[in-house]
């Protein structure tokens, strides 16, 4: 173990700040038992006085890099001069990647424009100047742009984790910016399943010897009430309302349903109108409860204290899905896709059905009438048994704050 490395630099999007990357609040309390001080410096400024959840004592916020309101982000880059990374864009647009369509364009845009910013702040500087520290990517992209145009202290680690949105190129017209330089700056690369590490060796040449296999996980609230042999089914579906979400998916399928279900849908977004407008085509069979956002212990407290017969998750893409890691914690059986990402790394025939992404919705329509049956009871065992063999996160967490230590 190195007893060098005692202090380490977390690099988020926004974290403590809002709603978004709720996994870290247990992991960052793990973290912060093997580290001195852990420095959180977040992608977006935001005011210091402003509420943010809560942080372990040796965990402090040093700020935010790049300015929320899009306008005064645009004019601080463009005031910024930085000829290195104007002329690795240039040449990115010569070679035609981020023209590869308007999803590539945007976030590749966004990225140089951001790089800019990084390679001008005294904040990122002094971070930089630390030794013996530990530079913790959170996300693959955003931050860790700026490892390529660095030197690196050799007495520093940098290391990034790798998850979805940050990783497949298929949800940006094929191109990413930076992935090459970046993957080959990182000293280790940290993918949450087996499927992402295939992915950064097979798409982008990154040797096996360089990764290591770190899941995330969920903490232990104990199981689920078990629901009755018969009676009304209950379905739970967690997830931002966006096109990738598929949410729609369900409230079709449960038009094919002729046992009485009640729909729980936990999360808001752009979409809830029209998840809104099919929910008044379904038929007087189904019932549906749409919550909203909530707070991640209010969703929690809802499976402890109510029987779930199944939970659904319909993405085209996922990571390895949180929302799932918590059902199944619960020994809740779950219906997901095979879907780019991993999802069929948490999901199977003893924990639930995999479906393909192109899935008939009366498929999905015949699963739901069958959560009564005996078959299907029983895989809330199997359910509980993925959980604890792969996503305990005070396993998982743990042993990924010991690799740290030990690089």
């Amino acid at each position: 173990m190195s007893s060098d490395r005692k202090n380490l630099i977390l690099f988020t999007g926004d974290y403590p700040y809002g709603r978004g990357e709720a996994f870290l609040e247990h992991e960052i309390e793990i973290l912060s038992k093997d580290f001195d001080e852990i420095l959180i410096c977040t992608k977006y400024e935001h005011n210091p006085k402003k509420v943010h959840r809560p942080l372990p004592p040796n965990v402090r916020i040093v700020g935010g890099l790049v300015p929320q309101n899009k306008k005064a982000l645009i004019r601080k880059a463009l005031l910024s001069f930085t000829p290195r990374a104007d002329f690795y864009f240039l040449k990115e647009l010569i070679k035609g990647g981020p023209l590869r369509g308007k999803a590539a364009f945007v976030r590749a845009f966004s990225g140089y424009l951001t790089l800019k910013i990084y390679l001008k702040s005294k904040l990122y500087a002094d971070l930089l100047a630390k030794k013996n520290t530990v530079f913790y990517y959170y996300w693959g992209v955003g931050q860790v742009y700026m490892l390529p145009f660095i030197k690196k202290d050799p007495s520093n680690l940098y290391i990034a984790r790798n998850h979805a949105s940050d990783l497949f190129v298929e949800n940006s017209n094929g191109y990413l910016l930076l992935r090459k330089e970046v993957y080959s700056a990182l000293d280790e690369l940290f993918p949450i399943g087996g499927f992402h590490a295939k992915y950064l060796h097979d798409k982008f040449g990154v040797d096996y010897s360089k990764m290591q296999i770190h899941r995330l996980g969920t903490r232990d609230y104990g199981l689920s009430p078990i629901p009755a042999q018969d009676g009304r089914i209950t379905i739970v579906s967690c997830s931002t309302l966006f096109k990738q979400k598929r949410v729609g998916l369900i409230a079709e399928a449960l038009m094919h349903v002729k046992n009485k279900v009640t729909w729980h849908h936990f999360g808001d977004g752009y979409m809830m109108p029209e998840i809104k407008r099919l929910t008044t085509l379904l038929p007087k069979n189904i019932k549906v409860v749409l919550h909203g956002w909530q707070p991640l212990s209010t969703v929690l407290a809802f499976y402890k204290e109510n029987p779930v017969d199944i939970f659904i998750n319909v993405s085209s893409a996922e990571g390895i899905p949180v929302s799932i890691m918590e059902a199944i914690s619960f020994g809740i059986p779950c219906v997901g896709t095979n879907c780019l990402g991993a999802t069929s790394e948490i999901v199977n025939d003893s924990d639930g059905k995999l479906l393909e992404p192109d899935f008939k919705k009366e498929e999905l329509a015949t699963i739901i009438d069958a959560a009564k049956n005996p078959q299907w009871r029983a895989k809330r065992e199997g359910a509980r048994g993925v959980w604890e063999q792969f996503y305990s996160a005070d396993k998982n967490f743990g042993d990924f704050s010991k690799a740290l230590r030990s690089l």
